[in-house]
């Protein structure tokens, strides 16, 4: 655990010898933390409950041999957690006890060989929805689930193509920025890695979610499911786009390119760059 403000050590947890790595993590007001533990292929991954404050395990939940996670998400109640990774199901666990809830089956949208490849989610202001996403570089597109949370059940789905959108604003390829960047920073500055926590964000009042999808930055209508806008994008070889966050008002969004933080004024829809901030080299999330 890191001080928010200065970056120092607060405390640390020593979860044993991990195969497979920890993608991601999602905490309740700070007293408690979930950490999704991969142990690697043919093991069974869990997700770990810990003490913030203690460093001790309330629980733990086996999720299966299948189940490498890339996205946790806490309802906006405490209650249940939402759990996205390698595979077709989105999994729901209790946050009290640690107990499976259900396994959310998903249908396969899109013929590729990463489908099942749900990478992140995120729930509606309300906690009424949550909205899980999964990205195909090859494509140029994004497939979206709906799931009403009370019922855990698929309402909507839909995939979104970004391919030659006439509303792209900009990207690295076509921006004076971009040009810049093409000049001063290594192609492969950034590997090609699914997005990880932090690639998906819905804005305050639930308007529009952000999707960073290695190639582009995609703006949707999460009520019509439709494209808005692709204010990035970027090219073979370039820099990927893997984060996006934005502040507590809504009116900027923060997106990792390779090793910058773009800065998108976002109030409006129009989605227009306001400066750069140096990232740490490989960053493939932001919080």
């Amino acid at each position: 655990m890191f001080d928010a403000f200065d970056g120092s050590l607060i405390s640390s947890v020593d979860l044993g010898r991990i195969d497979g790595g920890i993608h991601s993590l999602a905490s309740v007001n700070g007293d408690r933390i979930f950490v999704p533990v991969f142990a690697g292929t043919g093991q069974t991954s869990s997700l770990v409950s810990i003490d913030a404050s203690t460093g001790e395990r309330a629980w733990e939940s086996p999720l299966g041999d299948d189940a490498m996670t890339l996205g946790v998400d806490l309802s906006p109640d405490g209650r249940a957690i939402f759990i996205t990774g390698y595979s077709d199901r989105i999994m729901v666990v209790d946050a009290t006890s640690g107990s499976i809830i259900d396994k959310i089956e998903t249908p396969r949208l899109v013929e590729s060989p990463y489908f099942s490849w749900w990478h992140e989610g995120v729930f509606s202001p309300d906690g009424r929805h949550y909205y899980a996403v999964n990205a195909f570089i090859e494509t140029d597109s994004v497939a979206v689930a709906v799931i009403d949370v009370a019922n855990r059940r698929i309402v909507r789905t839909e995939v979104v193509s970004f391919r030659g959108d006439p509303s792209a604003s900009g990207g690295l390829g076509q921006s004076v920025l971009g040009r810049l960047l093409a000049l001063f920073c290594p192609a492969n500055v950034a590997a090609k890695v699914p997005p990880s926590s932090g690639s998906v964000s819905l804005s305050p009042g639930g308007r529009r979610l952000y999707i960073a999808n290695w190639n582009a930055l995609i703006v949707i209508d999460p009520t019509t499911l439709k494209l808005v806008a692709v204010p990035i994008r970027s090219e073979p070889g370039k820099p990927s786009i893997n984060g996006v966050v934005l502040d507590k008002d809504g009116s900027k969004a923060y997106v990792t390119v390779g090793t910058q933080i773009h800065i998108l004024d976002i109030a409006g829809d129009e989605f227009v760059e306001i400066g750069t901030l140096a990232a740490p080299a490989h960053a493939t999330a932001l919080e």
